[in-house]
C-alpha cells in the first residue's frame, strides 16, 4: 500500500483543522446559548475559568484542563 504523499498529508491536516474550526465555532454558539439560558451571570463564570485556563495551560496541557473541567460536568446529557 502506497503511504500517502507529502501534499496529500498537508490536505488532509487542513481539512481535520477546518473541521476544528467549524467545531469551535459551533461551540462558541453553544456557550452564548447556555449563557443566555442561564439563571446566573454566567460572564463572571467564563471570566473566572478563562484566567483559570490561561494560569495552567501551558503547563498541564489544553487535554488535561479539559479533563479536569469535565470532572464538574452534568449526569444527564
Amino acid at each position: 500500500m502506497n503511504e500517502p504523499s507529502e501534499l496529500q498529508k498537508a490536505a488532509n491536516k487542513a481539512e481535520i483543522l477546518a473541521g476544528m474550526d467549524a467545531s469551535a465555532e459551533e461551540a462558541a454558539k453553544d456557550l452564548e446559548r447556555l449563557c443566555a439560558e442561564s439563571q446566573i451571570d454566567a460572564g463572571d463564570s467564563l471570566r473566572n475559568l478563562a484566567d483559570w485556563w490561561d494560569k495552567w495551560f501551558v503547563d498541564a496541557g489544553h487535554k488535561r484542563l479539559g479533563r479536569v473541567i469535565l470532572t464538574y460536568k452534568s449526569t444527564g446529557g
